[in-house]
């Protein structure tokens, strides 16, 4: 697997522009970005980041076509900033081209809408707006959280978290285990959210 990134050397930002993997790299994931109304600003190890672009299309291709695609939809808060707001999903027809499209969905609130999912695995969940956890914990078979205590505070997975406005153990008491792990976001996916 191989990534390569888009790279902004004033801004100190780098923002994945492919995932190659497959066979010889024939799968891929292409990242489209836009250009951000509101210029988000963050500290890392004391330097100032500054983002310019938003994620707007996350595309799988096979073979050079477009295969399917995940549209992320923004909205503008009443407080001037740019947060996700919906999730829709685009299948391609075989020759990679004409997508249709399912219903856009707001991801926070899918399962406290009503939508049954069987098994319900979040790791230190982040967003600044939180679903309604009772909703949330009537419409699931099994839910486990995994709540990241990581001391290392500038991984990629741990900064994000922060700056994006992590629950933490908020879905504690509602979720069927709340587990607290000394690993990053990244690491906790990786050993424990495989299907």
């Amino acid at each position: 697997m191989t990534v390569a990134y888009h790279e902004d050397e004033n801004a100190a930002v780098r923002q994945p522009r492919e995932i190659s993997h497959g066979n010889g790299g024939d799968a891929k994931l292409r990242f489209v970005y836009a250009a951000r109304a509101d210029t988000e600003t963050a500290t890392q190890g004391g330097a100032e980041r500054i983002r310019h672009l938003l994620p707007h299309t996350v595309r799988a291709v096979l073979d050079g076509r477009a295969v399917r695609e995940y549209r992320l939809l923004s909205e503008t808060t009443s407080g001037g900033w740019w947060r996700l707001d919906k999730v829709q999903l685009c299948g391609h027809d075989e020759d990679g081209a004409n997508p249709e499209c399912l219903a856009a969905l707001d991801p926070e609130h899918v399962v406290a809408k009503g939508n049954f999912v069987n098994k319900l695995v979040t790791v230190d969940p982040v967003s600044r707006r939180r679903p309604d956890f009772e909703a949330v914990a009537e419409h699931f078979g099994v839910w486990h959280n995994y709540d990241s205590i990581s001391r290392k505070r500038f991984d990629r997975s741990n900064v994000v978290a922060r700056v994006g406005g992590a629950w933490n153990d908020a879905p504690e008491g509602f979720a069927d285990s709340h587990t607290e792990v000394d690993e990053t976001h990244v690491e906790i996916c990786r050993s424990h959210c495989a299907p």
